[in-house]
């Protein structure tokens, strides 16, 4: 804008200046002066580097209840703040379990464990949460997997803390930086994964 604005000053000075200069019929006139005219112009130019959004994927296992799980977390940041989280936790059953749905129709199976889960508090906790999807799915070998999404532009951070049986306060989340979170996960054993 300000390069537009000097070129129509330029373009008017010289408009002006050959308006000056009179050409009548059959009449000659001889017009000479010297100017100098001296145009500064000081350009401010912001160099702004655009956040760069990174993600980046750990994976770690823990037992919980006596139950194996392998959870991977996907990181989502710009410049030193969360923007998005993503858990996948597959949770393998035991050998009890396996034993006992040996031999029946999987389909019943899924779909009777996935009502099961629906029906748990939790489950219905986190549902209830703005910022926040969750999926559910049964494999064949009877592994439950949750995919948990996190905005953090929008979730309740502390409703999330809330919810029964996560054990954890995620309001944390608000103020770490991903480095220090990142850190934190490789002190638990987690190793990163594409």
């Amino acid at each position: 804008m300000r390069k537009y604005i000097i070129c129509l000053l330029a373009a008017f000075l010289v408009l002006v200046g050959c308006s000056n200069q009179g050409f009548e019929k059959g009449k000659t006139t001889k017009v000479s002066s010297t100017e100098k005219v001296t145009t500064t112009t000081t350009e401010i130019v912001e160099t702004t580097e655009a956040a760069v959004e990174k993600v980046e994927t750990y994976q770690y296992e823990e037992t919980a209840e006596g139950f194996k799980q392998v959870i991977k977390e996907t990181l989502v940041y710009k410049d030193e703040k969360f923007t998005r989280i993503e858990l996948h936790v597959t949770q393998e059953p035991d050998e009890a379990v396996k034993s006992s749905l040996a031999g029946l129709d999987f389909g019943t199976v899924r779909s009777q464990l996935l009502e099961h889960l629906e029906q748990q508090s939790f489950v219905q906790q986190l549902r209830a949460i703005s910022g926040l999807e969750l999926a559910m799915d049964v494999t064949q070998d009877y592994f439950i997997i949750m995919n948990i999404k996190i905005d953090m532009a929008t979730i309740d951070l502390q409703a999330l803390s809330n919810v029964e049986g996560v054990g954890a306060d995620f309001t944390e989340l608000a103020t770490v930086s991903p480095s220090a979170y990142i850190l934190g996960l490789k002190l638990k054993g987690a190793v990163q994964v594409p």
